[in-house]
């Protein structure tokens, strides 16, 4: 169990350092980023409580039973729906509000490939937070398979709410565009969990999409450094900007010549 607990801690650790690593623009702040960990963590938390306050008494009692057990009993289905979408609106919503509330109007939070790195952090903190979780109760068995099926759904989802809110204010376009892209990642949430519980042939349907929103918070990624090349407000080359200090090096010189630090 130990050592899946620090599978989750070095996958959440590794997509930090992936964003540190590849993103052409000027340094993030290390204590925003960590914030960012911090609130997806906090989410996590609250997230369990909420789902058991309001999600229905004959789903909780279906989840929270054995699944080893005979009389273990599907609830109707008009149940599992109400559920699964509760569940997306949720979690969604803690993962996104309060941090949107936090960044939008910070003079860092001012590039495309923002709204990934930040949401996308907050979303893989709370999953890996929530995995864990899973592990403790299910067992090892759930942990492992989770580990390989969802290892950045939850970044996925929270990254694709982040992009569009980063191009609302970058690109200033229309405000329908987070909006509906939150009610789209509360929907493919809702959707994958529905697929989860329903324990038919259909619920195979997850394995594509757990890949494509596994690997959403990469190609968001790219799409968005490309983007911000596009627009002046980034470059592509390993040493446009200071990893250190955050300034510009349009000389690409190999030592900063703000801090002296290698680029």
């Amino acid at each position: 169990m130990i050592i899946l607990v620090f599978a989750y801690i070095f996958l959440a650790y590794w997509l930090h350092t992936y964003f540190a690593r590849n993103d052409r623009g000027a340094k993030e702040p290390i204590k925003a980023l960590r914030l960012a960990g911090f609130m997806g963590i906090v989410a996590g938390l609250l997230a369990g409580d909420l789902n058991q306050l309001f999600l229905p008494d004959s789903f909780l009692e279906y989840f929270n039973n054995d699944i080893n057990n005979n009389a273990f009993v599907l609830p109707e289905t008009n149940v599992l729906i109400k559920s699964a979408l509760l569940i997306g609106i949720i979690e969604e919503s803690l993962k996104f509000v309060p941090l949107a509330i936090l960044l939008y109007k910070k003079p860092y939070f001012n590039e495309t490939t923002d709204g990934i790195v930040y949401f996308g952090l907050a979303g893989m903190w709370f999953g890996a937070l929530e995995n864990i979780f899973y592990a403790m109760d299910y067992g090892s068995e759930v942990g492992i398979t989770r580990l390989i099926m969802t290892p950045f759904l939850h970044a996925g989802l929270s990254a694709l709410v982040g992009w569009g809110l980063a191009q609302y204010k970058v690109e200033k376009t229309s405000l329908f565009l987070p909006v509906g892209l939150f009610a789209g990642a509360v929907l493919a949430h809702a959707l994958y969990n529905l697929l989860a519980f329903s324990g038919s042939a259909l619920s195979i349907l997850i394995i594509p999409m757990a890949i494509a929103i596994n690997a959403g918070v990469f190609v968001l990624f790219n799409k968005s450094r490309r983007r911000d090349e596009q627009l002046g407000i980034s470059a592509s080359g390993a040493n446009n900007f200071c990893r250190s200090c955050g300034r510009p090096n349009p000389q690409r010189n190999l030592f900063c010549v703000n801090c002296g630090k290698k680029t």
